[in-house]
């Protein structure tokens, strides 16, 4: 099956760069394309393809993710769905990017055949989409400014009605009764597009450049096809995090990628022997 699939490993944060050897060797042979999304500030290394971010935020939008080694920090520093853009122009030659953070560790049996296979019937693939309901009160997006707020500022934009057919040949749900256009979130750090996909919704991410990514990326999906694939991906969260990295690894044997796993906080040799005792298993 033809079609060069490209990986693209996303910094959102300049330091974890550091990583970006280890992550060579255990990725880079499986795929057409290795590439490195990273910001302005990020010091690049000539030896790597790098996708420099070209967006500047003009505005600042108090981030409440709760990490306090950052500090005040505007939601933009996790913002990388304008990255996406600029991945859409660099990966002309390639028909499928994979696009993961540094620290979604990726399933070792996880490959360009594999990315070709799955994407047969796909435009994209992703964690499950979901419905955000404007009243959700344990959802902070449906009430931070940079969920339905901002949303509500380029909504009209969108085709609400080709929004809402999308959304329900994809879930099988009866879209939200509503007549305002509804917005749809999913966890985004892994990410796989047909390239020409992806090039058809710059539009779209450029609008929803200020929504909070994980609900921006999805509703640009939607917007666009209900040929979107479900990834079984594993997002970890508060003390399921805290596991010997042996465990973490041992979850890749039945799952796309496993998030997050905090490479910087293990030894290379560590981190690829693990690796390598899971691919032997699957």
């Amino acid at each position: 099956m033809s079609g060069r699939v490209l990986l693209v490993i996303n910094y959102s944060l300049d330091f974890p760069y550091s990583n970006r050897h280890l992550l060579h060797e255990m990725y880079a042979h499986k795929f057409d394309g290795f590439a490195l999304s990273v910001s302005r500030t990020c010091p690049t290394d000539a030896e790597f393809q790098h996708i420099v971010q070209s967006w500047q935020p003009t505005r600042f939008i108090n981030c409440p993710c709760g990490n306090r080694s950052l500090k005040t920090h505007s939601i933009h520093v996790h913002t990388f769905h304008s990255r996406l853009i600029d991945v859409a122009a660099f990966a002309d030659g390639y028909e499928f990017v994979v696009f993961a953070e540094d620290d979604c560790i990726l399933a070792p049996q996880l490959d360009a055949e594999q990315i070709r296979r799955r994407c047969e019937a796909s435009d994209a693939i992703l964690s499950p989409i979901r419905s955000c309901q404007r009243d959700d009160p344990d959802w902070i997006w449906a009430s931070h400014q940079s969920g339905y707020p901002e949303y509500d500022t380029v909504s009209d934009q969108l085709d609400r009605q080709r929004l809402l057919a999308n959304w329900a040949a994809y879930s099988n749900i009866a879209a939200p009764d509503d007549p305002r256009v509804p917005m749809f979130f999913g966890f985004c750090d892994w990410l796989v597009f047909r390239v020409s996909f992806l090039q058809s919704i710059v539009d779209d991410l450029r609008r929803l450049q200020d929504v909070w990514l994980e609900a921006a990326i999805p509703t640009a999906i939607l917007h666009n096809t209900s040929r979107i694939g479900i990834s079984n991906g594993l997002a970890l969260w508060f003390g399921d995090r805290q596991q010997p990295l042996v465990d973490l690894m041992h979850k890749l044997r039945d799952h796309d990628f496993v998030h997050p796993i905090k490479l910087l906080d293990h030894s290379r040799e560590e981190v690829l022997a693990a690796y390598r005792a899971i691919s032997t298993l699957v």
